[in-house]
Formats: structure tokens, C-alpha cells, sequence
């Protein structure tokens, strides 16, 4: 068998694990902001939700109002959807999908005054909540282990930062990374975010191909080690014929 056939499963595992959500979402935030016509019709808009254009509710994540907007946003975006993506698609899915369908829902029920939505932040900090929990977590059941003290504390601290920065947006009203002019900071969004990335963390975490170790100068081949078994398979057959006697 040709080795390329031999190595195909394995590099399809490779692929597959590939954090490919997150960077299509990227892509296609990227693509929106360079077609203001997309921006205009994937937006957050309250009149056009009125009038049954429901696919806003999730396109609105989409569109940013500056590019400025667009990198604080995507930054944090592709760090924090990696991080969970790799963990669990699952979760990540729930954080991403859940959250922009429960945040637009919010604006649409409470917050009728707003006319115009843009941006990823409350995904954001869906997956920042759905990481850092979950990295506390692994945290606290490891103490007493030969994991690194500080490495724990810096864990079980995550939480705490999440916390901190949803009070200090709720108090000043402001964002407090993405600091871009014109731009209306809905903390409540944020909050909802976090929660949605918390309860995203009670679904297991699904099943994903394992990723084959390989050892330096030493690559994973199944059909090789099945042919390493064959003098094995060859002494124990040669045990069991008759020897034959000597003249």
C-alpha cells in the first residue's frame, strides 16, 4: 500500500482537530466587515427583526462598527474559541450559537430602545467564562498533585478576573479591553454571555478521532506494527511442528 494511503486516516485526524469553527467564524467576520452591504443586511437591526428578517438575530454577531471594533473583538475571539474549541466542539457550539440567540432575544424583549446591534463581545466572554471555569475546575481536583502551585492559583484566579471585569463594566459603563469611541457598551449582554458559557460546561464535552503520538524518527504506522508481530506469529507456529530427528 502506498504510503500516502497508508498516512491518509491520520492526517484527516490532524485536520479534524483543527480548531476549523473558530477560524471560519473568524473568516466570515472578516469577509462581512469588507462588504458594507453584507454589514448592512447581516446587522442587528430592530425594525427588520419586526419585520421577519429572524436570521439577524445571529448574523448581528457578525458585523462590527469599525474595524478597530472588529480587532479587539476577534482578537479575544480567536484566542478564547480555540482554547475551547480544542476541548469540546460541543460546548463550543453552545456557547457560540446559545449566546448570540439569547443575546439578541435580550435586546429584542428588554431593551426595545436599542435600534442596532453589532458585535462579538458577548460570545467572547461566553467562551471566557466556559474556559476559565472549566480550567478552575481542573484546577481544584488536581490539588495535591505535582501540578505547579502557581499554575493552579493562576487557574482558580481566571474566575475571579471574569467576575471583576463584569463590575467594572456594570459600574463605569464602559468596556475594559475594547476601548473604541462612539460605541455603547451593554454590560447585561456580556453578563448573559458569561452565564451561557457556565451552563455550557454541564453537556458533556463529546467525542472528537484521538490524534496518533508520534515519536521523533519514529512515525505512527499501524501496518507496520501489525508486520512487527508477524515473527512472533511465526515462532509460535514453528513450536507447534514436529522436529524432525537426526540421522
Amino acid at each position: 500500500m502506498p504510503d500516502a494511503m497508508r498516512d491518509r486516516p491520520y492526517s484527516l485526524a490532524r485536520i479534524f482537530r483543527l480548531p476549523l469553527l473558530t477560524l471560519t467564524v473568524a473568516a466570515c467576520t472578516l469577509l462581512v466587515q469588507a462588504l458594507p452591504s453584507w454589514v448592512d443586511l447581516l446587522e442587528y437591526r430592530r425594525t427588520a427583526v419586526t419585520g421577519g428578517e429572524l436570521y439577524r438575530l445571529l448574523g448581528g454577531h457578525l458585523t462590527h462598527w469599525s474595524w478597530k471594533h472588529l480587532g479587539y473583538d476577534l482578537a479575544a475571539f480567536l484566542i478564547l474559541g480555540v482554547a475551547v474549541e480544542r476541548r469540546s466542539r460541543l460546548r463550543w457550539g453552545l456557547c457560540v450559537v446559545g449566546t448570540a440567540l439569547a443575546s439578541s432575544s435580550l435586546l429584542w424583549v428588554l431593551r426595545p430602545e436599542i435600534a442596532a446591534y453589532r458585535g462579538l463581545s458577548a460570545i467572547d466572554s461566553a467562551l471566557f467564562a466556559a474556559f476559565a471555569v472549566e480550567l478552575a475546575a481542573e484546577a481544584w481536583r488536581s490539588r495535591g498533585s505535582d501540578t505547579s502551585p502557581v499554575s493552579r492559583l493562576a487557574a482558580l484566579a481566571l474566575p475571579g478576573l471574569l467576575v471583576a471585569k463584569m463590575l467594572y463594566e456594570t459600574v463605569t459603563g464602559t468596556a475594559l479591553f475594547a476601548h473604541v469611541g462612539g460605541i455603547t457598551v451593554l454590560p447585561e449582554l456580556h453578563l448573559l454571555g458569561a452565564l451561557v458559557g457556565a451552563l455550557a460546561l454541564g453537556f458533556p464535552p463529546g467525542t472528537s478521532p484521538p490524534i496518533p503520538i508520534e515519536r521523533a524518527g519514529r512515525p505512527s504506522d499501524p501496518l507496520g506494527r501489525q508486520a512487527a508481530k508477524k515473527p512472533d506469529a511465526l515462532t509460535s507456529l514453528e513450536a507447534q511442528l514436529p522436529k524432525k530427528q537426526g540421522l
